[in-house]
């Protein structure tokens, strides 16, 4: 009888979970920014088959070296993003309008003086540009430029809009970026047959529509937000854009991130023969989903946090409900991919891939440990916590080495990944206990 009275007391505390998670509003953006996103990556898979149809393998490579280039040079923004994201969530959580169009301006001035020296620094490098991409060609340098330069502002609307909570019109507007790469191949290279110039036009061109688009939504939210919210005085505080200490924390975190979860193809081809180091390849394609899934939800989870911080509220139940999400979320992808991984591997790439099947079995249960930490990421970095940074800094050099040593074959690369992506969630697991018990009781 009391067995009973027990089970039917769980069931209930489980409904009742169930259902505060279902209507938190945590839960709520995640779905739509998933949807949104996946939409987003299927017509970025379009976009990848359509160039790869409309190109010749010659031109399709210095696309390909031409793409990659602009993600390398632009892959400190994302820490200066959320850098800046953390300042407008503060000041919009404040009211601060003030604020928040003096940081506007400011930072609009600091990405135009990085924009000028980076064009500087390119037009005085063009040789070294030109020999890294395999072209003799001055304009396509220039458009690459012109593609860096747009990046650097998508990376300031993005920070405006994740500070400002606009994470429906910010996901929303990735769908519109990924029909205009689209269009603008239909039309420069299908229609006009542009060649490798047509390609990296069209992109150039959507990229630029889009960040006016995000420019726009930004600036009209902006002001309708000075009719609704009381003006306040600028505190001495308040007028710091970016601190050394800010961002040293965010780039740390985001590159140790990057390369915890992207050095293993570099490794895999360096240790392993071109069709075996494919055939992970091909497995990784579709098992780094998984990690991918809950983008959306630390993408809102960040300025969630901040906002929580300003106005001195707890956020222990905002991280709650983060790794419940991202276990909903992700343990279904990662048990499909254990029990249909060989099908879904010859449904997608018949039998040209043989061993990516068995791989792809194991790669959603290798990719859950490091979507968690990418939730404490998130988490503590929104809370300004360093240790976490540090300990990660500390574990990528150690699992370079550990891998230079055991790669005997890919399960056993595959099974030191998996042990360091564990112990990365452990001592983030830690580092969060650690910052409960000490702020967030208190």
């Amino acid at each position: 009888m009391i067995e009973e009275k027990n089970c039917i007391l769980i069931k209930y505390k489980i409904r009742l979970l169930f259902k505060k998670l279902v209507l938190s509003k945590l839960f709520s953006v995640s779905i739509i920014i998933t949807i949104l996103g996946g939409i987003t990556g299927i017509l970025g898979y379009v976009y990848q088959v359509l160039i790869g149809r409309l190109l010749n393998s010659t031109e399709l490579g210095l696309f390909g070296a031409t793409v990659s280039l602009v993600s390398i040079l632009s892959s400190p923004l994302g820490a200066i993003s959320l850098v800046l994201s953390k300042r407008v969530t503060s000041l919009y959580a404040k009211n601060d309008i003030v604020g928040l169009k003096n940081i506007g301006k400011k930072i609009i001035i600091f990405v135009f003086i990085g924009i000028v020296i980076f064009v500087l620094t390119a037009y005085f490098s063009f040789g070294e540009v030109k020999k890294y991409l395999n072209s003799t060609d001055n304009y396509i340098v220039w458009l690459f430029v012109g593609l860096v330069s747009l990046s650097a502002i998508a990376s300031l609307n993005t920070a405006f809009f994740q500070g400002l909570q606009k994470f429906n019109s910010h996901a929303l507007l990735g769908v519109v970026w990924a029909l205009l790469k689209i269009i603008g191949a239909v039309i420069l290279v299908g229609y006009f047959d542009g060649g490798i110039s047509g390609a990296i036009e069209s992109l150039l061109l959507a990229k630029l529509l889009f960040c006016l688009m995000g420019a726009y939504i930004v600036i009209k939210n902006i002001f309708k937000l000075s009719n609704n919210f009381k003006k306040i005085q600028v505190t001495d505080d308040d007028k710091t854009i970016l601190t050394i200490k800010d961002c040293f924390l965010m780039a740390s975190a985001s590159t140790s991130f990057v390369i915890m979860t992207q050095l293993d193809m570099v490794l895999v081809n360096q240790f392993f023969p071109s069709d075996i180091a494919s055939n992970y390849a091909a497995a990784a394609i579709l098992g780094k989903a998984v990690l991918y899934i809950p983008g959306g939800l630390v993408f809102a989870l960040f300025p969630m946090v901040i906002n929580n911080n300003v106005n001195n509220i707890s956020s222990a139940y905002l991280i709650k409900q983060a790794l419940i999400i991202t276990l909903i979320f992700c343990l279904p992808v990662s048990l499909i991919y254990f029990f249909f991984g060989v099908n879904i591997v010859e449904f997608l790439y018949g039998n040209k891939y043989a061993m990516a099947g068995n791989l792809l079995q194991y790669f959603g249960f290798l990719m859950l440990p490091l979507a968690l930490m990418m939730v404490f990421e998130h988490f503590l970095l929104a809370k300004g916590r360093i240790l976490f940074t540090l300990i990660f800094v500390l574990l990528v050099p150690l699992e370079i080495l550990a891998l230079q040593y055991l790669h005997e074959s890919l399960y056993q690369f595959m099974s030191v990944m998996f042990i360091f992506g564990i112990a990365a969630t452990f001592l983030g697991a830690f580092s969060l206990w650690f910052d409960f018990n000490k702020k967030l009781r208190k």
